[in-house]
């Protein structure tokens, strides 16, 4: 078989194996509502993109370019963490051990892992691109459609930038350092990055872009300029994303037909394809092939001089004890095969008590679970607590309780899902009370980590008689450990966690009020503690619940 035809077998297996799964089809629904909300009606109290209050009329260039940017910026951040997990699963589940005695090279399979990726991604692009064409006769604004000015941007702007995040995707996992959580949260700061600093150059002038949006948005911000002559291009305020109001937004509107595509502009976005194959080639270096006898070499080493006996005499003790051992197990055998019958085993009764588990030692168990192998991990929270007791009260609620309660992102997406990734449920869900005792402890030790990690900021606000920052602190203490453990629960998983909550941590940094669950906005609402202690209450009721159902089936 030739290498071309292994690299199509091998991202084909790849993605008929990913689109069995339910989660596929549920991320495909996802896709279908973002179709429908990104395309709000006018007087909405949210939009998705504007220019300084004016947007263009709906038609087919106006959806399909808007659509096109819009999902490569949604469905490389959302897509990312749901293609990352290619290489691991092969790694889980042994596929790789039989794929690395293959004559598939390293670079095929990262290349093949990519096209996999991609071909994923673009599952999600088409089915928002179908959605689009709906839309338009849904908002009736302009019921003409044009299937170029349609799907042109969706493969020319959305597809290059989503075969990087493919590629990214498959850099990370490559690499033992960006494998796990640390590689999920720094990709939301590389994707915020690139999206902020595409977003703060001057936008009037055409450039070359990851997210193409260097093509798309000047050409808007010209026809806006010629159809509103008070419309300033140059000093123009572009907005993408979902803007939510506190009332109904009468944007102006303007008619815009389309890029004109050049070459420039098709060679501007295949530079971006040919950097993701790139980064696919660039993730073979790294690529172990599965080869486990590093971490076997080092597994041996620790265990040196643990198992060694101390002297002769010890030595010749245990061959005794061990031949002493073997004859009288030959002898049980032998009997047993005499009377031809089975000698019958008497296991030890439980006490009464035995139910009665110590919730609080389970608490510390879990605690110890959650601290265990950390050694540098103690300086963020020693110099966040310096930091709480010498800064002024304004910067220690607005920017060190976040940093602070960030800090821990990666030790609270463990909750509940150690479970799954190690395989023990079944020695947790046999032991008593596996439902309120075991999830409650995990969730209590979750909460201890919060208190650790800002305590300072509790104090501060407890010396200036804040008592809404305290309350406020108390329900996020509780709220975030409750959102990791429900998320781990559900999705088995902690990508999800590190994913929600960087967002939110990243929108509490940006004064996003109605998103604050640790009081640290100045203009948030007074009833965000109450609103989020009662989601609290609901994501552990889900997590007890999700539970339940895993101990049921």
């Amino acid at each position: 078989m030739n290498p071309g035809r292994r690299l199509y077998h091998l991202a084909r297996a790849d993605f008929y194996e990913r689109v069995r799964r339910h989660a596929f089809w549920v991320a495909l629904l996802f896709c279908v509502y973002g179709g429908y909300a990104l395309l709000p009606p006018n007087h909405s109290r949210y939009a998705t993109l504007t220019m300084d209050g004016h947007r263009g009329v709906y038609n087919s260039a106006w959806i399909g370019t808007a659509m096109a940017m819009l999902s490569g910026a949604f469905i490389s951040l959302i897509g990312f963490f749901i293609v990352k997990n290619a290489v691991e699963r092969d790694r889980r589940t042994g596929v790789g051990q039989i794929l690395a005695t293959t004559p598939i090279s390293k670079l095929q399979y990262t290349i093949g892992k990519t096209l996999s990726n991609f071909a994923v991604l673009t599952a999600m692009t088409a089915v928002v691109a179908l959605a689009c064409v709906v839309m338009q006769f849904i908002r009736a604004e302009d019921r003409s459609f044009d299937a170029w000015r349609m799907f042109a941007p969706f493969v020319l702007i959305t597809l290059p930038t989503l075969l990087i995040t493919a590629a990214v995707a498959v850099f990370f996992e490559t690499m033992p350092v960006l494998r796990g959580g640390m590689g999920n949260v720094a990709f939301i700061f590389i994707w915020g990055g690139l999206l902020g600093g595409n977003f703060g150059r001057d936008m009037a002038g055409q450039h070359n872009d990851p997210l193409g949006t260097g093509i798309a948005m000047p050409d808007m911000i010209q026809a806006c300029a010629f159809a509103f002559p008070g419309f300033d291009a140059a000093n123009a305020g572009v907005s993408m994303g979902v803007n939510i109001q506190d009332h109904g937004v009468a944007l102006k509107t303007f008619k815009w037909d389309g890029i004109n595509w050049t070459a420039q502009h098709v060679m501007w976005r295949l530079s971006w394809v040919l950097a993701a194959l790139g980064i696919a080639a660039v993730a073979a270096i790294p690529f172990d092939r599965f080869d486990t006898s590093r971490a076997r070499a080092i597994q041996r080493r620790r265990r040196t001089g643990a198992r060694t006996l101390s002297g002769e005499q010890s030595a010749a003790g245990t061959q005794r004890h061990a031949g002493n051992s073997a004859v009288h197990e030959d002898a049980k055998e032998r009997d047993v095969r005499a009377t031809g019958r089975i000698t019958d085993v008497h296991l030890t009764p439980l006490a009464s008590n035995a139910s009665h588990a110590r919730f609080f030692a389970m608490v510390v168990a879990e605690w110890k679970l959650i601290v265990k192998g950390l050694r540098w991990w103690w300086v963020g929270p020693l110099g966040f607590t310096i930091a709480a007791l010498t800064a002024p009260l304004a910067g220690v609620k607005a920017i060190i309780l976040p940093l602070a309660w960030f800090w821990p992102v990666l030790l609270w997406s463990r909750l509940g899902t150690r479970e799954a990734v190690h395989n023990t449920g079944p020695v947790f869900f046999s032991a008593p009370r596996p439902l309120s005792r075991q999830l409650m402890a995990t969730w209590v030790a979750g909460v201890v980590l919060s208190v650790v990690a800002s305590f300072a900021v509790a104090l501060r606000f407890s010396v200036a008689g804040d008592a809404h920052a305290l309350l406020a602190w108390c329900v996020g203490a509780a709220f975030a450990p409750a959102l990791a453990v429900a998320l781990g629960v559900w999705t088995r998983s902690g990508k999800a966690f590190e994913a929600i909550y960087t967002g939110l941590c990243y929108a509490i940094l940006q004064s996003a009020a109605p998103l604050d669950f640790m009081g640290a906005v100045a203009a948030a609402p007074r009833a965000n503690p109450v609103v989020f202690a009662l989601i609290t209450l609901v994501l552990l009721t889900a997590a007890l619940f999700g539970r339940r159902q895993r101990l049921q089936n």
